[in-house]
């Protein structure tokens, strides 16, 4: 286990060491080897009531080649209230739910995700 480890990390290392980047603005980066992450915020208008829910699409700042990987997660206090979920994945947008599992009196809930893939 312990010599798996390592090789992880060199690989990892040589990896990361390499990446050149393509290109960057608002929510998006791309490396020249092909590697992209997108990040942003969606905000929803919560009810503040037990069990209210909502989704919507959300666009990624620059397309992906291929279906990326997302993680999502709420800001700030409202995580304990909050489950998020991530579904309808494309390579353009993405859509973004979230079900209220506690009273909460927000006016509104901001959710941030993470994708995570490649643009070429």
């Amino acid at each position: 286990m312990a010599q798996q480890s390592v090789v992880n990390r060199y690989y990892l290392h040589n990896a990361i060491r390499n990446l050149v980047i393509k290109d960057m603005g608002t929510g998006y980066i791309r490396f020249e080897n092909g590697f992209q992450l997108c990040w942003g915020k969606v905000t929803f208008s919560s009810s503040g009531t037990t069990g209210g829910e909502g989704s919507k699409y959300e666009s990624y700042a620059k397309a992906f080649n291929v279906k990326p990987r997302i993680v999502a997660t709420p800001l700030d206090y409202a995580g304990s209230y909050f489950t998020v979920g991530v579904g309808a994945v494309g390579t353009s947008e993405f859509v973004m739910s979230y079900k209220n599992n506690h009273s909460y009196g927000a006016d509104n809930i901001e959710m941030v995700y993470l994708a995570v893939g490649t643009w070429k």
